[in-house]
């Protein structure tokens, strides 16, 4: 392959603008080996920490007019190595801790931090072979990304995508009574701007917060999204499957445990939206819910609150416990090991 390859770092919102303006720009020039017409960037999302777009260099860019968010509000041109580049993929979702598998990372990830935060492009040589062999699988063939003809639909665009939602008291509302996902303000929210991919046919998997009507703190219900609306502000769902119901604490257990990825671990916090995941965490998270309650088990109301009549092994008397909510069998689990606790019987 006589492209080469770089990678570098930008913020949501910057990275929003190159996308849209199909201009790739830096404070200096590469310090190695500066970058040409065909190569590769990949670029590394700071705020979200993943490898999520890669574009390739199409021309030297002429246009030096104030193009980024942070030139724009300092009135001046900061980034003034410029290139027309085209948009190769947005959705690669490279989490950091795949990356830092890859040597050198492995071995010193101070290294990642420096070339992500570097002023200009990096340059992948030799030292990082087998990273560029890892990124190179993820580039689209160029059959998935040539222009459709005779009017064809381009597959890309028809791809379904799955997106990982949150709601709280006012969008579990929407959501359960009125099958609507709504996010007036989505486009000033760098971190939200994954709301503005989700089209018609797409796949959100919901996690209800602790202040939801229903289903708290469980990821629960899966939708399919039947339209969007011209602004992308809402959009119109059908729910597409009823899932047991995976707790808070469950979810936390598989992160730490590699069933489901780190695109996980912002479920509960205050503020967390919406974010873009892969086929393969969808999958998991099916995976997941069928180990915790297989089609032979019993269901499980999230919204009950149970109280287990246990016996203290080591006062040998009997004490009332309630979960509000139950974190389904695994609540035993927590309670007979560290507390030696053996269950009796569970009255509603």
């Amino acid at each position: 392959m006589k492209e080469s390859i770089f990678l570098t770092g930008y913020n949501q919102t910057n990275l929003q603008i190159s996308k849209e303006s199909k201009i790739l720009g830096w404070m200096q020039n590469s310090k190695r080996k500066e970058i040409a017409n065909g190569d590769y960037v990949f670029v590394y999302n700071i705020d979200n920490k993943r490898i999520e777009y890669v574009f390739r260099i199409d021309s030297k860019s002429e246009n030096n007019e104030l193009i980024w968010k942070d030139e724009k509000d300092s009135n001046s041109v900061r980034y003034k190595n410029r290139w027309n580049a085209d948009l190769i993929s947005d959705s690669l979702d490279i989490d950091r801790s795949e990356i830092l598998n890859y040597s050198p990372f492995n071995k010193d990830v101070n290294r990642f931090n420096l070339l992500i935060r570097n002023p200009f492009p990096n340059f992948l040589d030799d030292k990082y072979n087998d990273f560029c062999s890892f990124l190179l699988t993820k580039i689209p063939t160029k059959e998935a990304i040539s222009t459709p003809k005779n009017n064809d639909m381009d597959m890309n665009l028809d791809a379904k995508q799955y997106f990982l939602i949150q709601v709280n008291e006012r969008g579990s509302q929407n959501i359960l009574e009125n099958n609507t996902y709504r996010h007036l303000r989505w486009f000033d929210v760098p971190k939200d701007i994954d709301h503005g991919k989700v089209k018609e046919g797409d796949i959100l998997l919901v996690y209800f917060a602790r202040n939801s009507i229903k289903y708290k703190q469980s990821l629960k219900k899966i939708f399919v999204v039947n339209s969007v609306t011209g602004d992308k502000t809402t959009f119109n769902v059908k729910e597409l499957k009823d899932l047991q119901g995976i707790s808070l604490h469950d979810i936390k257990n598989a992160i730490e445990e590699g069933k489901i990825s780190n695109s996980f671990n912002k479920l509960d916090q205050q503020g967390f939206n919406i974010k873009q995941i892969s086929e393969s965490d969808y999958n998991a998270v099916l995976s997941l819910d069928n180990d915790l309650y297989p089609s032979s088990g019993k269901h499980v109301d999230n919204n009950k609150k149970l109280t287990f009549v246990a016996k203290w092994s080591r006062q040998g008397e009997e004490k009332r416990i309630l979960i509000v909510p139950i974190e389904h069998h695994t609540a035993i689990e927590k309670m007979k090991n560290p507390l030696k606790v053996t269950v009796e019987e569970i009255v509603e």
